[in-house]
């Protein structure tokens, strides 16, 4: 289970709407419904009741008593949009590309994020959503040696928007619905927060405010 999975649950509970929860979240209808589904089939019970001859869902009894918890036990806010990229040395041939989907890098090695970080999760969504299984070789938690490695031509890296030798290394857009995502605040739904993470917390939620329409 993924905080983005809560994140559109929730959403899905509140507008009791796929296509208008999807719209919120700026995510594909597609997507919000695969992400729905790998959160039933974890838990093991039906949240949703869905019928084709209606717009609008309803939560099931399984539903209604999981969102209570949901909504306790975290409270988000979005402060900013973060666009992936791939990542490649400038000798593979895919390098020239301004941009790439998934299908075409099927067969290309995959030089991961940690697992169980929420990057890998996304990224592994996203191969998941197009029918694909990612060919991840090998996975780092330091950004930088991701990098070390793209430039080596050991695989392709996907990543934030982060600093690179554009000497050796190519970064190229990915064409995929969810290559954007939000990234959030988690506090105390309690509110309990020292001054110094009070501070912190208000500073990211203003900059945001001010930064609203921009992709980072």
């Amino acid at each position: 289970m993924t905080l983005q999975q809560i994140i559109y649950f929730i959403e899905i509970a509140h507008t009791q709407h796929f296509t208008q929860a999807a719209q919120n979240l700026f995510v594909s209808q597609s997507a919000l419904s695969y992400s729905i589904q790998a959160l039933e089939r974890e838990l093991g019970v039906p949240l949703f009741i869905r019928r084709k001859s209606e717009r609008k869902v309803e939560m099931t009894a399984y539903g209604k008593k999981f969102l209570p918890y949901c909504e306790m036990a975290l409270d988000t806010e979005p402060i900013a949009r973060q666009e992936l990229f791939m990542y490649l040395s400038k000798s593979n041939s895919l390098a020239e590309r301004e941009k790439l989907s998934l299908y075409d890098i099927q067969d290309q090695q995959i030089i991961g994020y940690y697992k169980n970080s929420n990057l890998y999760d996304w990224i592994t969504e996203m191969f998941q959503e197009s029918g694909l299984k990612p060919n991840m070789t090998s996975s780092y938690q330091e950004w930088a040696s991701h990098m070390v490695y793209v430039s080596l031509d050991q695989g392709i890296a996907i990543l934030p928007n982060l600093p690179y030798d554009s000497s050796t290394i190519s970064k190229v857009k990915i064409d995929h619905p969810k290559s954007k995502r939000y990234i959030y605040i988690l506090s105390p739904q309690d509110g309990r927060l020292t001054s110094a993470a009070e501070h912190i917390r208000n500073y990211c939620v203003q900059w945001a405010k001010e930064n609203q329409d921009k992709v980072y």
